[in-house]
């Protein structure tokens, strides 16, 4: 797999290589998100009831992105600057290091998801019906989440390498293999809302193995253990003076925060709804909830401007730069 080179060729020419084949994977995702919902709404005489379902469940859906996003798109930048200084074993153990953390997350979430489940779809507003349907697709969703979250997470790094082809192929697989499968668990095996569910688990787990570790290849693999530097990984995130790179955290801060308080606000809103919220007041919240994650955001850059402007640090200040 040809392999962008970014030390040479003009830098419109690397942008253009490196986003043509991400906004592929990123239209194909769409797509499949917009059948993935046609399917379900045609689940016989429980479309309607599965949509609610699926819905109910988006909080801690947006809330396993949110922390995907945060090891993933979060320390590929840092990964980045370390290839791009040459230090191979540091790029090596800030990937080690996402991942890890990658799987740990996940299992906390699977873990907590498990055992409350019922009780936080409760807390989302769904009524005995709609947990009858809902309950069952959580549980069998969080049973994956530590392949999704790896599958999704790590993709950044095969980006970051300069084989965004790779990662294009990756997110295809992903998709392709849902779509095949949507239909056959839910209609064919006729597991409803369920199938669904097993059909995002068996995709991510598919994206995983010939995705991420399958294709023809980035140069670094994902690997569980150290590389033999003896490096801590607390020192991934210092300067050499000791002071934290601030940049990265506040760009992943802001990634999850902005996940929180989106699935926060969703599961605000499903409360309302299961309580008899009228449309038009209803409409007011929506407005309100778009206000309330664009200050989040807001506040968000105005720490990093702050934190920018008391500190020396350069790869901070291109950071900065290239976010806004």
């Amino acid at each position: 797999m040809k392999k962008v080179d970014f030390e040479h060729g003009t830098i419109t020419h690397n942008i253009l290589q490196t986003a043509f084949p991400m906004l592929v994977a990123q239209v194909l995702n769409l797509l499949y998100s917009i059948v993935d919902r046609i399917y379900i709404g045609r689940i016989p005489g429980d479309g309607t009831e599965a949509l609610g379902a699926v819905g109910l469940c988006f909080p801690v859906i947006i809330l396993v992105t949110g922390f995907t996003n945060m090891f993933g798109l979060g320390g590929a930048p840092l990964f980045s600057m370390a290839l791009g200084q040459g230090n191979r074993e540091k790029a090596i153990d800030i990937q080690n290091t996402a991942l890890r953390l990658l799987v740990l997350v996940g299992a906390g979430i699977l873990l907590v998801g498990e055992l409350l489940g019922d009780r936080i779809l409760l807390l989302f507003g769904a009524t005995t019906e709609e947990l009858s349907l809902a309950l069952p697709y959580l549980r069998i969703y969080l049973v994956g989440t530590i392949f999704i979250m790896v599958s999704t997470g790590m993709n950044a790094y095969i980006n970051a390498q300069g084989f965004p082809v790779v990662g294009m192929i990756s997110v295809t697989i992903g998709a392709a293999s849902n779509l095949i499968l949507d239909p056959l668990f839910i209609f064919g095996l006729k597991l409803g809302v369920s199938g669904k569910a097993n059909s995002d688990v068996a995709g991510a787990t598919w994206k995983l193995i010939f995705g991420d570790g399958g294709t023809s290849h980035p140069s670094i693999r994902l690997k569980w253990e150290d590389p033999a530097t003896g490096t801590s990984h607390q020192n991934i995130m210092k300067l050499e003076n000791g002071t934290e790179k601030a940049g990265s955290y506040s760009y992943d801060s802001q990634n999850q925060t902005y996940s929180r308080t989106l699935s926060l606000c969703d599961m605000t809103l499903d409360k309302k709804l299961a309580d008899g919220t009228t449309s038009s007041t209803l409409a007011m919240d929506v407005t309100e909830t778009v206000k309330l994650v664009d200050n989040v955001n807001d506040k968000y850059y105005e720490i990093s401007y702050k934190v920018k402007t008391t500190t020396n640090d350069p790869d901070l200040n291109l950071k900065y730069d290239f976010m806004y």
